[in-house]
């Protein structure tokens, strides 16, 4: 059977041999050396996807992985991964912050030994105060079991809330993102968790009381 090879040059990820299997051959760019092994690792699992399935990508097709999404371009032959930009209205080539968004998540989870999930996609939304889209500290985040494919399952709220749902707001996590990006890495964590982020540093816990609170209110 053909083999698919991922090959390197410079910051640009590239697959060779998927024309052999009716594949188109990928491609991905980023900014950073770093990022390459995970963008290695992405690619190789948009062939898996492929070869798995048996449904082929194709020309402007949107892609989500991790919390964003990216978009296939043909270029010069190949399928050519664009990322949404922050504001989500368009795409530009690269997937530099695809991947940065990524590496923050999957190494918050790491370090707390936390269970693999994967993370919201941008588009969905979180239940916050307005303050915080003005990256007000303290902040503090709880992520609920969600039905709702609309919703992320976070709740962020500083301490002016005073308990008076009618105070808050939904805005998708890409917003969060440009305005809180200190937020990013804690919003992959699964349902469950909950933090404090302020000035002097980061708690973090897990409270399966939290889970079993959600359980509950989705049989009722």
């Amino acid at each position: 059977m053909a083999q698919i090879h991922i090959d390197r040059d410079a910051l640009v990820v590239s697959t060779q041999g998927a024309e052999k299997l009716g594949l188109w051959n990928l491609r991905a760019q980023v900014e950073e050396e770093e990022m390459l092994k995970l963008v290695e690792d992405f690619l190789r699992e948009m062939v898996e996807y492929q070869k798995k399935s048996g449904r082929h990508l194709q020309p402007e097709e949107t892609v989500a992985w991790g919390s964003w999404a990216v978009q296939c371009k043909e270029v010069d032959g190949h399928l050519e991964f664009w990322e949404f930009q922050g504001d989500w209205t368009d795409v530009e080539p690269g997937v530099t912050r695809t991947m940065a968004y990524m590496a923050m998540m999957l190494a918050a989870r790491e370090e707390l030994g936390a269970e693999e999930v994967a993370p919201p996609l941008a588009t969905q939304l979180v239940v916050i105060t307005d303050d915080v889209l003005q990256g007000q500290l303290p902040v503090e985040g709880i992520r609920y079991l969600e039905e709702d494919t609309q919703m992320s399952g976070w709740w962020l709220i500083t301490e002016g809330y005073d308990g008076n749902e009618e105070d808050l707001k939904s805005a998708p996590l890409y917003q969060i993102f440009e305005s809180c990006p200190h937020l990013i890495p804690l919003v992959g964590l699964p349902a469950g968790y909950r933090f404090r982020l302020g000035e002097e540093g980061c708690e973090i816990l897990f409270d399966s009381e939290v889970i079993e609170g959600s359980q509950k209110e989705q049989e009722v």
